[in-house]
């Protein structure tokens, strides 16, 4: 990897693409290198994260019901929506003949979609609550970075 990063005389997109060759052969490596008890723990682990990752969303789509008072029947069409975007992705992210700057772009494209079909659940209340949140959570997060940056960035340090 440090030799790829010398090379001057490359473009950036061959220098993302060397560098995607690398670690497909480096997770290749180390694949072959495990033992089979090794590759069971893994998978495992694979399998909890995607786990969690199904409770966050469902632990996030109960707080949306709750915040938003969201019907039994829109909750439904989220999860479809959510479903249907998640192959798509899937299908982006296992493609390795596309691109990279057209699997972004696609991927954008499927984002704002997301978005869309979300919104299009909501009622026109719904929508104006739903801003509201994400303001609310937006301003939240500025204030807590901003007192993170004044009690410890190392440029305030004397």
């Amino acid at each position: 990897m440090e030799a790829l990063h010398k090379k001057e005389n490359i473009t950036v997109k061959q220098q993302r693409d060397d560098k995607a060759t690398l670690i497909k052969k480096h997770r290749e490596d180390i694949n072959y290198m495990l033992t089979l008890e090794q590759k069971n723990t893994l998978e495992k682990l694979k399998s909890n994260e995607k786990k969690h990752k199904e409770e966050r969303q469902a632990n996030r789509l109960n707080g949306l019901k709750t915040k938003l008072n969201l019907t039994d029947e829109q909750i439904a069409k989220m999860k479809s929506n959510q479903a249907a975007t998640h192959k798509q992705v899937e299908a982006l992210m296992q493609n390795e003949t596309m691109e990279r700057s057209e699997k972004m772009r696609q991927m954008n494209e499927v984002k704002s979609k997301m978005k869309a079909d979300f919104k299009n659940v909501l009622t026109a209340d719904q929508r104006k609550q739903f801003e509201i949140l994400k303001e609310n959570r937006k301003e939240k997060m500025n204030k807590g970075r901003d007192d993170f940056k004044g009690k410890h960035h190392p440029s305030e340090v004397k």
